[in-house]
């Protein structure tokens, strides 16, 4: 789901532990925190793209630490990104959304990263020139690819590698993938027992 806004929390006036608003597409304020004067643990309010305005809760008592960061960013790629593209934490992969073509290789190593697109995103990506997720160790599946339907044209032989990733169950994301020029390659994912996800798959050079 989307998350819009806060405003179901307009009542809240204390929090005993954490308060954490981040990796949200759609959120564009935090006035439903109005009323909030306590926090018994930290504040995070990071990498929610279109969240703007007074971020600072500077009326609130808060015990743990306060981290404000990559709010209000423009996802400013343009829709063909020439060239590999990392995502190597979660501003790389809130920067995707919008954008239809890599040229190089998407790579996707994150520590932490649980899927591949932001609550309330559409998939908009339906080429790369590789595709390489592999080291994800929260990872447990590729949603956030639907709209994917070929890699490696024009970078023959590079194709595709899905690897390391220990809770990945299945390739379910991979649905609209038809053509893959170059090996595909799924090896060392301890969770993964069926292929699901590559039934649209017709060609593979």
């Amino acid at each position: 789901f989307a998350l819009a806004d806060l405003d179901g929390l307009r009542g809240l006036t204390e929090v005993t532990g954490d308060l954490l608003v981040s990796e949200n597409a759609s959120i564009t304020d935090i006035r439903g925190l109005r009323r909030l004067a306590e926090v018994g643990g930290r504040v995070e309010i990071v990498d929610n793209p279109s969240l703007s305005g007074d971020l600072s809760l500077d009326g609130v008592r808060i015990a743990g630490d306060r981290t404000v960061r990559g709010n209000g960013e423009p996802l400013s790629l343009p829709t063909r990104v020439e060239g590999d593209y990392d995502v190597e934490d979660t501003a790389d992969l809130l920067r995707l959304v919008g954008v239809e073509q890599i040229t190089g290789t998407l790579r996707v190593d994150h520590k932490a990263l649980r899927n591949l697109m932001p609550p309330g995103a559409t998939p908009t990506l339906r080429s790369v020139g590789a595709l390489d997720v592999r080291r994800n160790p929260f990872l447990t599946s590729l949603e956030g690819l639907e709209s994917l339907t070929e890699v490696g044209i024009g970078q023959e032989g590079r194709g595709v590698l899905v690897a390391a990733n220990p809770r990945l169950e299945d390739l379910r994301g991979l649905d609209g993938l038809v053509r893959v020029d170059g090996p595909v390659r799924v090896v060392e994912n301890r969770r993964l027992v069926r292929l699901n996800g590559l039934g649209a798959l017709t060609q593979v050079e």
